[in-house]
């Protein structure tokens, strides 16, 4: 039995996987991260395991994988900060520098976002910090501060591309500038800007689907889940800079610095819809010919019992289309007595709750919320024990 107590992410309330054809594809409307959750995962080093194998209609087994070490990240809403305008979240995501030996940590959190085109990450910001340079360059007062700020990247790589189904392929690149000031009496350096520009390119391919079987949290195997395996590759690449201009190599070996040095990981992400994260990763460093670490979503498979495929029931609505002004009536697979109705964009925001009561029937009507403009919503039905009994999507007019 599994002892990790496992923190549920909201985002579980809005699974939507539907049964139908053996092919996958990922829309918008399938990728329904919230604003704001904590999400959980399991982390496997070292587990021995090689990277899956590619193709259609492929079982992967990774039921006995072996006990994880519990990871949490918590994401906050990002919807309102007016610096990262097009961002749905952050979560914290510090940057680990090396300089002369040794290693030190920026505090930083990452902006993600969602579009029509796809899910990718916006931008970063970074906290201040002074770091000392006396045990290398000898001067007392000599040191480094990175000056706080947020930077958009400039450039774009997906994530996940929208739609996404088998054997579709993307790349990009972009970049961001860690800034700070540099000291040293010795070099002729008082406070001098720099920064250090950080490119990073992505290539990602959709290399197999079928379903996937992952371990409970009691350690059993869930069901068969519906995925995409996307295959990619990150490298990153630092370029130093000094008073605008690169910086002259005998700082850069002052300080064990090296200028384009290129860093970098393979992966394979396992993606089902209706899932705002991916079910399962595999990396290894740039190069690496097999698996380092696995990471698994284990509150997936406790949604998927061993006999059936992960699945939120459909809540049909008509009419459908239907105006503001009018009320829906919605048709569940179950009876339910009362709860709650919740409205939602196509980027997971909850933008409006609704209660309910339907005196035991598997119909229940609702007024539209006159604040929902024009547009493609999804709602999820609850009952009166916040369990998720239905979700279907509604056109507003």
């Amino acid at each position: 039995m599994r002892q990790a107590i496992l923190l549920l992410s909201a985002f579980i309330f809005i699974l939507y996987a539907l049964p139908g054809a053996s092919q996958v594809t990922i829309t918008q409307s399938d990728l329904l991260r919230p604003a704001s959750f904590t999400d959980s995962s399991l982390v496997i080093t070292d587990p021995g395991t090689p990277f899956p194998e590619e193709g259609a209609n492929i079982l992967w087994d990774y039921s006995t994988l072996g006990e994880g070490v519990l990871e949490t990240t918590v994401y906050t809403d990002a919807t309102t900060d007016p610096d990262f305008t097009d961002a749905l979240n952050y979560f914290s995501s510090d940057i680990e520098l090396f300089l002369g030996g040794f290693t030190f940590e920026v505090t930083s959190n990452l902006y993600d976002a969602i579009d029509a085109d796809g899910w990718y990450r916006t931008g970063r910001s970074f906290g201040s910090l002074t770091v000392p340079l006396t045990p290398l360059s000898g001067g007392a007062n000599d040191r480094i501060d990175y000056i706080a700020n947020k930077f958009d990247y400039v450039g774009r790589t997906n994530i996940m591309e929208l739609p996404m189904t088998y054997q579709d392929q993307w790349e990009g690149s972009y970049y961001y500038d860690l800034n700070y000031e540099v000291t040293a009496v010795a070099f002729g350096l008082n406070q001098t800007p720099a920064f250090t520009r950080t490119t990073i390119t992505e290539e990602r391919e959709v290399v197999g689907y079928g379903s996937i079987i992952l371990p409970r949290s009691d350690g059993d195997p869930s069901g068969e889940i519906e995925v995409l395996l996307v295959k990619g590759s990150l490298v990153e690449v630092d370029s130093f800079f000094l008073g605008g201009s690169l910086a002259p190599q005998a700082i850069l070996d002052a300080f064990g610095l090296e200028q384009g040095l290129a860093k970098g990981r393979n992966f394979y992400n396992f993606y089902a819809p209706g899932i705002g994260t991916p079910v399962l990763l595999s990396e290894s460093p740039l190069g690496g010919g097999a698996t380092n670490r696995i990471v698994y979503w284990s509150q997936v498979a406790d949604m998927a019992t061993s006999t059936e495929e992960l699945r939120v029931p459909v809540a049909k609505s008509f009419p459908n289309p239907a105006s503001t002004t009018s009320s829906i009536t919605i048709i569940l697979e179950q009876f339910t007595s009362s709860g709650q109705v919740r409205f939602i964009d196509l980027q997971g925001r909850v933008l409006q709750t609704v209660d309910y009561t339907s005196n035991g029937s598997n119909s229940l009507d609702v007024e539209i919320p006159a604040s929902l403009s024009n547009g493609m919503f999804m709602y999820q039905v609850t009952d009166e024990d916040n369990v998720l009994i239905g979700i279907g999507k509604l056109q507003v007019f």
